[in-house]
């Protein structure tokens, strides 16, 4: 049937529009395009699939719901999901060979309190405010 009716006029967006997805594909692996007419669907998913092969050398799965198309492909994905995986791994690795900053302002607390408390026994060790008013006033005299 669909043969019957001629091939649908492709904007003029078209060939930038599937350079676009393209490229998302191959940097993330997946793409997804919205608002699509649906007598351009046909077409966009053919262009895109074709320039995924060209350019990756891999196949891509397109899935359509409505006017959204989505564009996969999973060997690219795989890649990245490998990629971010060993980055959060690096990263914990990272934060445990630091000291973590609890212990580390638990540290400075610990430093603070032991200064107070050598300025308090120092302070003991003087006299009070009344015995020093006493020989200040026994000096006078």
């Amino acid at each position: 049937m669909d043969k019957i009716f001629p091939e649908p006029v492709l904007d003029d967006r078209f060939a930038l529009i599937v350079q676009i997805i393209t490229d998302t594909v191959a940097e993330h692996g997946y793409a997804e395009m919205r608002n699509v007419p649906g007598d351009q669907q046909t077409a966009l998913r053919k262009q895109v699939r074709s320039a995924v092969r060209q350019r990756t050398g891999h196949g891509l799965q397109t899935l359509v719901h409505e006017s959204m198309v989505i564009f996969i492909c999973e060997p690219i994905s795989q890649q990245h999901t490998a990629e971010h995986a060993r980055t959060a791994a690096e990263a914990i690795r990272a934060r445990r060979s630091k000291p973590r900053a609890r212990s580390l302002l638990r540290h400075v607390c610990e430093q603070e309190k032991q200064k107070e408390n050598a300025d308090r026994a120092r302070c003991d060790r003087l006299p009070s405010t009344q015995a020093l008013i006493f020989y200040l006033a026994d000096q006078r005299l």
